[in-house]
């Protein structure tokens, strides 16, 4: 049931490519189909996907390598916006689209630049589509262990880059909020994938988003107009993000968020996280592992000024 989930994703994620690159990804085995989780064009050099074992080039059905076009960009930027590019200029701006089915378009190119901001695209070189997957109850034992027959309290999910730190916190999203007003700042549509208004993700009952807006901004607005008992982003990034998340802590609200990092030594040395942490904002640590296809989530409880 799994591999057609997955089969199911990845036809829904290239239904905006060229003919040519649908069949190509149906050539391929049924494990390295499961196994992609973006479809990499880049203008002059040949269609490829990224697996866990990295970047692959996708063939034709006779071996011919598939050199991108320009034209193949646009046909894929034309079939993402209905043919109506202008009317998403808001997310274009900030390099991406979403598409039905929750996906999302990672978009490179000249950036047009108006008084020192990017306003848009032209010239489009390079796309990368990230196949958005939702597995639900992988973080049901995870929840019950940090809450350990009390409330839950801070939590922060890091790992390596594309070991599934949003997979799993979007399904604690949808965990918590069984019990929890849930307030998610989804800057570039990842968690929620909403697509025309609505959510292609379930997020539970409980849940509250804001998408395409910066997330320290999204929740304060979170905060002032929704009364999350708890807020969640993807991938703290910015010293505004800190900030931010210390305001709600402040207000008595609990974060929850990922981070990108190499091991639990490259947490304590992040200055970000160290002030977090430090803080009391995050009393759990979540860290994620990959050995094959399995992932392994070990927890972490962190003291407050310190690491233990």
């Amino acid at each position: 049931m799994q591999e057609d989930y997955f089969a199911s994703r990845l036809k829904s994620a290239s239904d905006v490519l060229p003919p040519a690159y649908r069949i190509a990804l149906e050539t391929l085995g049924a494990k390295t189909r499961c196994d992609i989780s973006e479809l990499r064009l880049r203008t002059g050099r040949s269609f490829s996907a990224l697996c866990s074992g990295g970047e692959m080039p996708v063939c034709a059905r006779d071996g011919r390598a598939l050199p991108v076009t320009k034209e193949d960009i646009l046909y894929v930027l034309d079939r993402a916006t209905q043919s109506s590019i202008h009317s998403y200029a808001n997310t274009l701006k900030n390099g991406f689209v979403t598409i039905s089915g929750g996906h999302r378009i990672g978009i490179c190119g000249s950036a047009i630049v108006k008084d020192g901001e990017v306003v848009g695209f032209k010239d489009y070189s390079s796309l990368s589509i990230r196949v958005a997957k939702e597995i639900k109850g992988i973080s049901e034992e995870l929840v019950r262990q940090i809450r350990n027959g009390g409330e839950f309290r801070g939590t922060l999910i890091a790992s390596m880059p594309g070991v599934g730190k949003t997979t799993l916190l979007r399904d604690m999203i949808r965990v918590l909020s069984k019990t929890y007003r849930v307030g998610v700042a989804d800057e570039r549509s990842e968690l929620a994938g909403t697509f025309r208004g609505r959510p292609q993700f379930d997020l539970g009952e409980q849940t509250d988003v804001i998408d395409s807006c910066p997330k320290d901004v999204a929740i304060m607005i979170l905060i002032r107009t929704m009364n999350p008992q708890i807020v969640a982003l993807d991938e703290i990034t910015m010293k505004e993000d800190t900030q931010a998340l210390l305001g709600a802590l402040n207000c008595g609200v609990i974060p929850l968020a990922t981070a990108h990092a190499e091991d639990i030594r490259d947490v304590r040395e992040k200055p970000m996280y160290r002030t977090l942490i430090e803080s009391g904002a995050f009393r759990n640590l979540v860290f994620i592992r990959r050995s094959g296809d399995e992932r392994q989530y070990e927890l972490f409880r962190l003291k407050e000024g310190d690491y233990a």
